[in-house]
């Protein structure tokens, strides 16, 4: 299964098979209009009667989408194909600084089991190491820059979601959109001194990135702050 296909069965997974609002995501994503999509999906599903040979003699299948001749070889996924030709963005491959991935489901199993015993606190999760970090611990903090930072730079948490209370069908699409942006989700809570709510977030990592560039990222993802970990263990945030 390659790319496309793994997003739209998260996606199916997420919105518990509602394709509208799959197609919905699916076309923010790949930059796609909706209505393409649709008739996308449309020729997909008739596509088989159009067996046939590529243009350098490979089998494969022919459909048409908006007027335009496209076709799939056999063993590729027809997702990526389109995409190519519609020149949008292919999702890539999910990145992590361990080079490995967690789904949503599995990374939920984790954090349950971490938060088993556990009094209110804030921390930071990593679904990939199941380890969670107080970055207001000194100790833990170092801990945390160890397994985000690069040795120099300063490590920012920038935040996908605003959400109070436990993890949502909010936390699983700004899960999923995080692996197929090709970074590796965190799951982080804290508690609220002023509302005493607990905020149980989606956030990722950046390092070797300007200030600039942080900024951006708070402002596309509608977030006020970033915190800011240094290598030995200072915390810090950089408002948008």
């Amino acid at each position: 299964m390659n790319h496309i296909s793994k997003l739209i069965e998260s996606l199916k997974k997420t919105y518990d098979n509602d394709m509208h609002n799959v197609v919905f995501k699916l076309s923010e994503i790949l930059n796609i209009p909706q209505e393409d999509l649709l008739e996308i999906v449309d020729q997909m599903s008739t596509a088989t009667a159009d067996q046939g040979v590529g243009p350098n003699g490979e089998d494969g299948r022919w459909i048409t989408v908006k007027g335009n001749k496209i076709f799939i070889p056999d063993g590729e996924d027809a997702g990526d194909v389109i995409a190519k030709n519609f020149k949008s963005p292919v999702v890539p491959e999910a990145k992590s600084t361990t080079d490995s991935t967690v789904d949503f489901p599995e990374a939920r199993k984790k954090h349950d089991s971490f938060l088993k015993g556990k009094e209110k606190e804030s921390y930071s999760f990593d679904p990939v190491t199941g380890k969670g970090f107080n970055a207001y611990d000194k100790d833990q903090a170092k801990e945390m820059y160890k397994r985000y930072g690069n040795g120099s730079d300063p490590v920012y948490f920038i935040g996908k979601t605003n959400h109070a209370g436990q993890l949502s069908r909010e936390s699983e699409s700004a899960y999923i959109e995080t692996l197929n942006e090709g970074k590796q989700p965190i799951i982080g809570r804290w508690v609220s001194d002023e509302t005493g709510f607990d905020y149980t977030d989606i956030s990722f990592a950046e390092n070797n990135i300007s200030e600039g560039e942080v900024k951006n990222l708070l402002k596309k993802n509608a977030q006020e702050s970033a915190l800011i970990l240094l290598p030995d263990g200072t915390v810090d945030f950089l408002d948008a």
